[in-house]
């Protein structure tokens, strides 16, 4: 399994207990063990058209990682239950 770098620098700036980051590490593992194949599929947004990549703003540097996760939010949404997504930026887009 990749590690995902930015996510422990992350942690590690933000100074997280080991114990915090630890108990992520594991449920982030059990989560991926319990998603069935099928994700996979909603996991590619290259199948979109491209004018509804752009409008998301994938593929531009500002704003790529969010315009991915908003066109992965509804897709996944339904298969945990939600009947909707709430999408968040945090601190780190700048």
């Amino acid at each position: 399994m990749a590690i995902p770098w930015n996510y422990v620098i992350r942690s590690l700036n933000r100074d997280k207990p080991y114990a915090r980051f630890l108990m992520e590490q594991l449920a982030g593992d059990e989560l991926a063990a319990r998603l069935p194949l099928s994700t996979t599929k909603a996991l590619d947004h290259s199948q979109e058209p491209e004018i509804t990549r752009e409008l998301h703003g994938v593929g531009e540097k500002k704003t790529g990682i969010f315009g991915k996760q908003s066109l992965l939010a509804p897709r996944l949404a339904p298969a945990r239950g939600a009947l909707r997504a709430e999408l968040s930026a945090g601190s780190d887009v700048g």
